[in-house]
């Protein structure tokens, strides 16, 4: 390790690391969610297949990568939140997404395993035999910001490593607002 490496525990690096991966998956996650929602909501306005299509590509792109941090947690899927060597306390973050979503550990199970059949029956091997609707993403989107203060206000407390990263809250309530004029210089021209 290098001297002017401002790590001091590898581990800690690593799970940064990780980390900052995982914020880039949030963000975009984000982006798509808040994108679709804004094109659903002006459905009547924008017809055809262009727009079928693009609203689609949008909820695929939300399910891989909420996947990619809360699918499933295999050494093979590395950017899992299980991942993370870090503060535990108060039992981790699955406590606190259950306490704050206000959902049983049995209904989050639903909720994940939905939303993780879908990505693996139809968006990345679209079996035959499936007919299972688009899974309901609210609880996955609020996932994602409970994920991310949990890391920025519990995960990392005391290390000093991810101060000064923006809020993910704050960042959705921005770029909500962008798409929402995006869409509505569309349809406004």
């Amino acid at each position: 390790m290098s001297e002017y490496n401002v790590f001091k525990d590898e581990d800690l690096e690593k799970d940064f690391n990780l980390f900052i991966s995982q914020y880039a998956m949030c963000y975009e996650f984000i982006y798509h969610y808040l994108s679709y929602k804004e094109l659903v909501f002006n459905s009547e306005k924008l017809k055809g297949v262009f727009w079928t299509y693009t609203k689609n590509a949008h909820i695929l792109q939300c399910i891989i990568l909420w996947c990619n941090v809360f699918g499933s947690d295999s050494e093979s899927n590395h950017t899992h939140w299980k991942h993370l060597n870090v503060n535990h306390t108060y039992g981790g973050f699955k406590a606190r997404l259950l306490k704050e979503i206000n959902l049983t550990e049995k209904e989050w199970h639903n909720t994940w395993k939905s939303i993780k059949n879908f990505r693996d029956s139809y968006v990345a091997h679209r079996d035959k035999e499936f007919d299972m609707p688009v899974p309901y993403l609210d609880n996955a989107y609020k996932s994602i910001l409970i994920y991310d203060k949990w890391i920025q206000y519990q995960a990392f407390e005391g290390t000093g490593v991810v101060s000064g990263m923006r809020d993910l809250e704050e960042i959705a309530e921005e770029e909500k607002q962008k798409i929402y004029q995006e869409v509505k210089k569309l349809l406004y021209k």
